[in-house]
């Protein structure tokens, strides 16, 4: 049986070995960054100033990459996003409690990590892959991020609980920086693409893009607002209900399963001529799943929207990301100029977390806040609007053949 990374390049499976290793230091440690914040300040306030300052941050660090994949290479860019990660922990393991003196700088320092990762992520995809075989490469991508999710946050939960009070997550983001410095030893024989020379994204503010372009764009900005209420709450929710590391860890585990599966599936099934229709029934999955939570924000719905948003989100994603490359691409300047564009494609999904970040904060002081279940509602919409807009991205203009982005 052919496996979904056979059809990807040598340099590109090295890539994806970073990749999981990167992915399996998020699992042990990202998630339960909120909780450790949670559990020192007992509300929800501290967390959505940190979420706020890491998201408002993360263009920051598209930009600082886009300096090395200027100089150097697009590996270099990659590199230092995992160097960034490593900083990060470093700094909350030598803060400890003081951790809640420091909230916006270190939210600002997790998303300097997180853009520079991304930039250089996404430039090696587009170096390392062709359109053919982008769908295989970034399901086996959340393949791997799921296996890490599995292995991971297990075993993150039964660490913290080994110890007394917050004491275990020391050991928890110890294990996670040596995770990310062995991330650093794998990357280091990648070779992206050559040094891109200047640039430079005033100039590339100004130029007029195409109705494709835009569209894609608008569809990053409604993306971010779910990020920005949904993908890092429900986690905090479920400890907010159980109280228990180790809960939280049975539950990314379990979504870590579902979200294997899904990623096999879309892995073998996503190709270029299926990807509207893939980005539309996930789209509906994930829009019943946040639905369920508008009903009720109970232990046993988020459990159900876990599972079953695991499962469809990579017939989702891969399609959303792989058209937003395809779209890419096929321009000429926006290839030439493909970390000034991916940095501009970030933009908007940074503004858009910020705004669901900014909701929570106003509107939301508990699990039991009735606005929380409102903006779930809201939020479950967002996904069918964001499949409209990538059809649209990607329909042919009568007489002008494929969509071009700029």
């Amino acid at each position: 049986m052919k496996l979904p990374w056979d059809q990807v390049q040598p340099g590109a499976r090295r890539a994806l070995w970073c990749h999981l290793l990167w992915g399996l230091g998020v699992a042990l440690a990202d998630t339960f960054v909120n909780v450790y914040l949670f559990r020192l300040s007992r509300g929800l306030k501290p967390v959505f100033i940190f979420q706020m300052a890491r998201n408002a941050a993360v263009p920051v660090g598209f930009w600082l990459a886009t300096v090395l994949a200027r100089r150097r290479s697009s590996a270099w860019a990659y590199r230092s996003g995992i160097l960034a990660y490593e900083a990060f922990y470093l700094v909350v393991l030598l803060l400890g409690r003081h951790c809640l003196a420091w909230l916006a700088p270190l939210g600002a320092l997790l998303g300097l990590a997180m853009g520079a990762y991304w930039l250089g992520w996404w430039l090696l995809v587009l170096d390392l892959s062709g359109d053919r075989e982008r769908d295989s490469l970034t399901g086996s991508a959340m393949l791997g991020i799921s296996l890490a999710g599995i292995a991971g946050a297990p075993l993150a939960g039964w660490l913290v609980s080994r110890f007394p009070g917050v004491r275990g997550y020391f050991w928890l983001f110890l294990l996670a920086s040596l995770i990310f410095l062995a991330g650093i030893a794998v990357s280091w024989p990648l070779a992206g693409g050559p040094p891109l020379g200047a640039g430079g994204l005033k100039r590339f503010w100004r130029v007029r893009h195409s109705r494709a372009f835009k569209h894609l764009l608008w569809a990053n900005y409604l993306s971010g607002i779910r990020d920005g209420v949904v993908t890092f709450l429900a986690g905090l929710l479920v400890f907010d209900l159980t109280r228990d590391e180790v809960n939280l860890g049975a539950y990314a585990a379990a979504c870590g399963a579902a979200g294997l599966a899904g990623a096999w599936m879309a892995a073998r099934a996503v190709r270029p001529s299926n990807r509207v229709p893939s980005l539309f029934l996930g789209a509906l999955g994930i829009g019943l799943g946040t639905w369920v939570l508008a009903l009720h924000v109970g232990l046993g719905n988020l459990w159900v929207y876990g599972l079953g948003v695991a499962l469809l989100t990579p017939l989702f994603s891969v399609p959303l990301s792989t058209a937003q490359l395809k779209v890419i691409s096929e321009s000429r300047r926006l290839m030439r100029r493909r970390p000034d564009t991916l940095t501009t494609r970030e933009v908007p999904v940074a503004l858009g977390r910020v705004s669901g970040n900014l909701l929570l904060f106003l509107f939301v002081a508990t699990a039991a806040s009735p606005a929380l279940r409102l903006i779930f509602a809201g939020v479950g919409l967002l996904p069918l609007f964001i499949a409209l807009l990538i059809r649209s991205s990607l329909a042919r203009e009568p007489g002008r053949g494929p969509a071009r982005a700029a």
